[in-house]
């Protein structure tokens, strides 16, 4: 392929390849559509720079890529353990640390250059090294470039992961563009072929272009099949039965293995090079482009397809290519044995490097292969789909996967394998917020096993002791834990010890005992073994109870971690729940721009209703500071999902939300009733739902118990009656929402001018409100309740609404967001604007903001006080 028009390309990557000479890594992004020539610019860029080591992996257009398959093109080229911990069948983490020491422990002056093509075909754990490796390359001596096509039939999630590497400081995008008008001219020139008419069948695509010309022929159909098999149509029959062979066996075709499959003479394969479709390298033979080989493969008729693919099978013995690859050509055989084999062993393995979607996949295709008379393995392999769908969030896929299994047991007559589908049922009602029939199905299970002398029972009690947690139930799931641990520990079931640990210690915090070791002990074990799920449940209610112990710093490391941790293990729901909790340590640490951005994307897009019904309570409260009849809307729709679900972790929140949302609206009976409705769930609370709960029960005056254990100290202060030390308190735990409330609801006049402060700089405009009308309830006249003394105060002259104005244009917010903000219409708001330019005496905006900052206009922000509208 040609290299015209791609002069400016080829410098941008030269002087990056010449950046990691002296040590600045990059990552180099190179999107364009299929056919523009990204390979052919690359492969020109590694003849300018004979001094770098260039490594390349593929990713595969299988109906099912293998896990990991661009590591394996390089593994052996880049040396070090890389290889060695491949053949081993090493960890996830190892495979990933042993990657990156490939890569960057090379001299400076021999740089690696390390390139994935067609990462839009990337599998999970690909795609994972690949955000893996970006990250750690800014300052080494190395080069990831990433090619992917960016045309929209070509768009997944695996090029929305190319969007966040392209944020990366060190990150670079060339694009590779279609050729223009006057280049295919030139091309289309040289073969006597009319250019305007290349030009409009081509758009430029260089592949397209190219083909054409050597066709010598100006036709092109919605494919490039013509073009190339017009080449592949010249060869003898026994070349192009080699070619077709070689399509077949994909992008990347061994010589020997090629010559195996196919007995043909050498002769042959020199006869197959003359068509240009394929090319000779040093690694192999390959296709110039995909598209060349999808028009060869397509062109076969499907039972010559059947057969080629069956001798490549039998080629593949003795060889190290993995299940995967070996699934794939059994699958199109028909070999049902082999497929069952291959695709069994390649989803256990996607499954242990956390492909989940390959895995699913995988198993999906072992069930296509399975006999039909064999009841017991197309029941496990119903329930090996419905676990690697819960992975994904997939909740229906799930479902059907175990309730098809679960009909299978049953005619099997194998109980403890019914119990244990049933759990898993159980819990898919769970997530989807039918806590009920989740608690039922458990319940059943439970009742099925026998001793706890057997893998399965343990499995079924472990995950009715989380449901007693979830149910409040908090004595009989200690209780069961107690039961499972040395069970599990006897019998070897690590994941199981790892789980009833993670209970243990969510059952043990409302009872007041010592919940963070058990759970950090969880997350330890579940690390140490590899047992992702149960180390990202474990992150998730560590999570949660250190927000619900005010340990924001803390909350916020763990939830780095976790989040890093599902995302690079494919843990969909838990990737959420943590989520969840992080809307929650975000509102309480005042950061409520990014608060409510999460939030509104958990409610659009989580698709857990029981995750979306949770994080309703958070949003709620945060629309609430700003527009109350919106919140309660809010909650008064989640209603029926909370009460179908049912559990008191659920019921508690939403209450106070509730609550919340009447006292910011001036409805205090309907704050009382709210909190009244959930008083007999208290016994079985957890700390920090106990704590709200008992906060907003004393604010209110109603009657309530003592804590059963020692509050938080910003609790405890405030039910003393010390607002002031409340308020220090939420500070040093750096909870500016926390102490704004605990001032609102002091009776002391310059504590409440303070909180009226406070959530003006937290943008509260209903809390502003609430306090000012307590203050009148008190009887209090100091604390600012209008513009005009502001005004008078304000050394600009500005109104304290113009002064919130003012605010938020140094904050360079635009007219939309200031209204959002101050929660008015987007026309009041250019009005205020205009005011506040006019009393500056400046032309725009942005010298308003520059005026404010030179001028100090912005420091005490007590000064002018927001009046409501």
């Amino acid at each position: 392929m040609d290299l015209r028009e791609r002069d400016t390309q080829l410098a941008a990557l030269d002087g990056l390849l010449g950046d990691a000479r002296t040590g600045r890594g990059a990552v180099v992004l190179v999107p364009g559509e299929a056919g523009a020539g990204k390979s052919v610019l690359l492969a020109a860029a590694e003849r300018r720079t004979p001094w770098a080591r260039w490594a390349w992996g593929h990713c595969e257009s299988l109906a099912t890529p293998r896990p990991l398959g661009p590591l394996h093109d390089v593994a052996d080229g880049l040396g070090g353990d890389l290889a060695a911990a491949l053949r081993r069948d090493a960890s996830r983490e190892e495979l990933f640390d042993a990657a990156i020491d490939a890569v960057t422990t090379a001299e400076p002056a021999a740089p690696v250059v390390l390139v994935v093509e067609d990462v839009h075909w990337a599998d999970e754990a690909t795609v994972d090294l690949v955000r893996f490796l970006a990250r750690r390359l800014r300052d080494r001596p190395a080069v990831l470039v990433l090619t992917y096509r960016d045309d929209e039939g070509s768009r997944s999630a695996r090029t929305a992961t190319l969007g966040e590497i392209g944020a990366l400081p060190h990150a670079h995008r060339v694009d590779v563009p279609p050729l223009s008008p006057s280049a295919v001219a030139d091309l289309a020139a040289d073969a006597g072929l009319d250019p305007t008419a290349v030009f409009e069948l081509t758009g430029g695509n260089a592949f397209f272009v190219a083909e054409v010309v050597r066709s010598g022929r100006a036709r092109l159909p919605a494919s490039v099949r013509d073009a190339v098999l017009a080449r592949a149509d010249r060869l003898g029959p026994e070349a192009r039965r080699t070619l077709d062979t070689a399509a077949l066996v994909g992008r990347r075709v061994p010589p020997d293995l090629l010559l195996t499959a196919t007995d043909a003479d050498p002769r042959a394969v020199d006869e197959m090079l003359t068509c240009a479709v394929v090319r000779s390298g040093p690694d192999g033979f390959a296709f110039r482009h995909e598209l060349g080989r999808l028009a060869v493969a397509e062109a076969l008729p499907a039972h010559r397809a059947r057969e080629v693919h069956a001798r490549i099978l039998a080629a593949y013995e003795g060889r190290p290519e993995d299940d995967a690859i070996r699934a794939f050509h059994a699958e199109a055989a028909g070999d049902a044995p082999a497929t069952l084999r291959h695709a069994t062993a390649a989803a256990e393995l996607a499954d242990r490097l956390g492909s989940h979607r390959e895995a699913l996949a995988q198993y999906e295709r072992a069930l296509r292969a399975a006999p039909a008379g064999d009841t017991a393995l197309r029941a496990r392999l119903h329930d090996a789909v419905g676990v690697q769908a819960a992975h994904l969030d997939e909740i229906d896929r799930a479902v059907r996967g175990h309730e098809t299994a679960l009909g299978l047991w049953r005619a099997v007559g194998d109980r403890r394998r019914e119990a244990v589908t049933l759990a898993r049922i159980g819990s898919m009602r769970y997530r989807e917020g039918r806590g009920r029939s989740a608690t039922a199905l458990l319940e059943e299970a439970a009742e099925l096993v026998g001793d706890l002398d057997s893998a399965e029972t343990v499995d079924v009690l472990a995950s009715l002791a989380a449901r007693r947690m979830l149910q409040a139930r908090s004595a009989e799931a200690v209780e069961l834990c107690r039961r499972v641990l040395p069970a599990a520990e006897r019998l070897g079931l690590v994941e199981e010890q790892a789980e009833a640990l993670n209970t243990l210690g969510c059952a043990l915090a409302p009872l007041g005992g010592d919940w963070e070791t058990p759970l950090r002990r969880s997350l330890d074990l579940a690390v140490e073994h590899g047992l992702a799920p149960a180390a990202a449940r474990a992150s998730v209610n560590l999570l949660n109870e250190l927000v619900d112990a005010s340990r924001y710093a803390e909350a916020e490391r763990v939830f780095a971690d976790g989040d890093r941790y599902c995302a690079r293990h494919d843990l969909d729901f838990l990737r959420w729940c943590l989520r969840r909790e992080r809307c929650r340590a975000l509102t309480l640490t005042g950061r409520w721009d990014e608060a409510r951005a999460l939030c509104r994307r958990m409610v659009g897009d989580c698709p857990s209703r029981w995750n979306r019904t949770h994080v309703t309570a958070t949003a709620a409260v945060l629309q609430a500071y700003l527009d109350p009849a919106a919140a309660a809307a809010m909650l008064e729709a989640a209603r029926p999902a909370v009460r179908e679900i049912g559990e008191t972790q659920l019921r508690m929140p939403h209450a106070v939300a509730r609550a919340e949302t009447c006292w910011l609206a001036g409805d205090v009976s309907a704050a009382r009733a709210a909190l009244t409705e959930v008083a007999p769930l208290l016994d079985g609370a957890g700390p920090g739902d106990t704590a709200r709960f008992l906060l907003w029960s004393d604010r209110l005056q109603l009657p309530h118990p003592a804590a059963a254990g020692p509050p938080p100290d910003p609790v405890a202060a405030e039910l003393d009656g010390d607002h002031a030390a409340a308020a220090r308190a939420w500070d040093a735990a750096g909870s500016p929402y926390g102490a704004a409330l605990a001032l609102s609801w002091s009776d002391d006049p310059h504590h409440l001018r303070e909180a009226v402060d406070r959530w003006r700089r937290l943008g509260a405009t209903a809390g502003v409100r609430a306090t000012r009308r307590r203050a009148r309830e008190l009887g209090h006249r100091s604390v600012p309740a209008g513009a005009r003394r502001a005004t008078r105060r304000h050394p600009a002259g500005l109104t304290a609404r113009e002064h919130e104005v003012l605010r938020l244009l140094a904050d360079h917010r635009t007219n939309a967001e200031i209204a959002d903000e101050l929660v008015l219409s987007v026309r009041t708001v250019e009005h205020h604007v205009a005011s506040v330019l006019a009393k500056l005496g400046v032309p725009t905006r942005r010298d308003a903001a520059a005026r404010a900052r030179r001028g100090d206009l912005l420091t005490g922000l007590d000064a002018p006080t927001a009046h409501p509208g």
